[in-house]
């Protein structure tokens, strides 16, 4: 039984050493792609990149990262949708997809979805008369700035922070995970947040601020804004006044 164990643990030990080379050999050379698409006013990227969103009168994508990496990324818009994905997958190589990076350009946004992104910011400034951030799963850090009408930003599952900045006239922010919502540098008339797990939103209202606690997170807010607050039965977080 004994030599069974040791026999196995080998064949292990094999298998992660090979499957560690393939993931090393398969990233190759450094490379890049650009491609020019149609127009598109949703993005929807899923998998880990660091991804820089320029604002401009150019639909786009690029791409830099390790050759045999590239080849494993799909991309297409359909619906005025442009969805991204990498489906590179490997265990054994530590942070391999944090060496993708993509840039993205586009003219009118209306909604941002990641998935499990590794970072996230925005080259210049966005306007947007109504935009729809959902980040989803461990995004390692996200920035966003820019000047809204109304802004609607939601933090999923997982320990991702968000920091958001500009002026806006109406904001929504909710958080259903362990991370924290920073909109302190976002200037907005009117502000609603939700705080449904653990984490944190704080904001600075100028007008008006509705807390909806429904979890244990806290909603923190700057200012001397009309406050507003409804507690859901066995929630423990609170609004308060920093």
């Amino acid at each position: 039984m004994k030599k069974t164990g040791i026999i196995l643990c080998l064949a292990l030990l094999a298998f992660s050493w090979n499957s560690c080379k393939k993931c090393g050999n398969k990233m190759g050379k450094e490379a890049d792609f650009k491609a020019y698409l149609g127009p598109y006013h949703s993005i929807s990227v899923k998998g880990k990149f660091e991804i820089e969103l320029s604002q401009d009168s150019a639909y786009y994508i690029e791409a830099t990262g390790g050759e045999g990496l590239l080849k494993n990324i799909t991309y297409n818009v359909v619906d005025s949708v442009l969805t991204i994905e990498n489906l590179n997958t490997c265990s054994f190589l530590k942070n391999y997809e944090d060496k993708l990076y993509l840039k993205i350009g586009c003219a009118v946004l209306k909604e941002l979805t990641f998935e499990n992104p590794y970072r996230f910011y925005n080259l210049g400034s966005l306007k947007s008369n109504s935009l729809k951030v959902v980040v989803q799963e461990c995004a390692q850090k996200t920035d966003i700035s820019g000047e809204f009408n109304n802004l609607w930003v939601i933090l999923g599952g997982g320990s991702a922070n968000l920091t958001i900045g500009g002026v806006a006239n109406e904001v929504k922010l909710e958080n259903t995970g362990t991370g924290q919502i920073h909109a302190e540098k976002l200037i907005a008339n009117k502000v609603e947040t939700s705080s449904r797990g653990t984490g944190s939103i704080y904001s600075s209202p100028v007008q008006k601020i509705n807390a909806n606690i429904i979890g244990s997170g806290n909603s923190y807010y700057t200012g001397n804004a009309a406050a507003s607050v409804t507690i859901y039965e066995n929630a423990t977080g609170r609004l308060i006044k920093l």
